[in-house]
């Protein structure tokens, strides 16, 4: 037998259960929409926290190889390291050297080397020693000193390429000049070795 009463709370019951059901659905809908939002926003922020790579710093670039005459060495380290003249070698920054002027851009590619006469002991009197070339042997870099000219001006610098590790500088004289000249029982084929290369030339 049916019973008014609990027919209309039956039929109370059906929308308040839908209703009920939908607002779950809903609930359930907004959580996973804003969790989607947040997990979004997690990513796009991973994304602009990872590190730009620096760009490469440029590498300078030698402005030219040959003789440097605004170049000289300074006057402490005047020590003979030949016969004759004193010769130091290293980058273009090295404080051992002083340059008269603007100082041209040089590179790890290059050294440079610096001579004088001044202070140091020779039994040659002369005129003293000016850079009459630069000479390449294998790997090695070979100065050629000479007696200074009137001809040409005096040279006491010279930028040269970086023959590497594995690679020395040498001076050699030219002719009878007495400068460059390797210490008596030192040396071979005339050459007095004054340095060696760096890494990365």
């Amino acid at each position: 037998m049916c019973d008014p009463s609990a027919v209309r709370t039956s039929l109370l019951l059906i929308p308040l259960a839908a209703l009920a059901f939908l607002s779950c659905k809903a609930s359930v809908k907004a959580d996973v929409n804003v969790g989607s939002k947040e997990d979004a926003k997690e990513e796009d922020n991973a994304f602009d926290e990872v590190p730009q790579a620096a760009e490469p710093q440029p590498i300078l670039q030698t402005e030219y190889f040959g003789i440097a005459r605004r170049l000289t060495l300074r006057p402490a380290q005047r020590a003979a390291s030949c016969q004759c003249v004193a010769a130091v070698v290293g980058p273009g920054n090295d404080p051992n050297l002083e340059w008269y002027g603007d100082k041209p851009d040089i590179g790890p590619d290059a050294l440079v080397v610096a001579i004088s006469a001044e202070g140091i002991e020779c039994e040659h009197k002369g005129r003293g020693p000016s850079i009459a070339a630069i000479d390449r042997e294998g790997q090695d870099v070979i100065v050629v000193l000479e007696e200074f000219k009137d001809t040409r001006p005096i040279a006491l610098g010279a930028i040269i390429p970086n023959p590497g590790p594995t690679g020395s500088i040498y001076l050699r004289a030219r002719g009878s000049a007495p400068y460059g000249r390797p210490e008596v029982g030192k040396g071979y084929r005339n050459l007095c070795k004054i340095g060696s290369g760096s890494g990365n030339p």
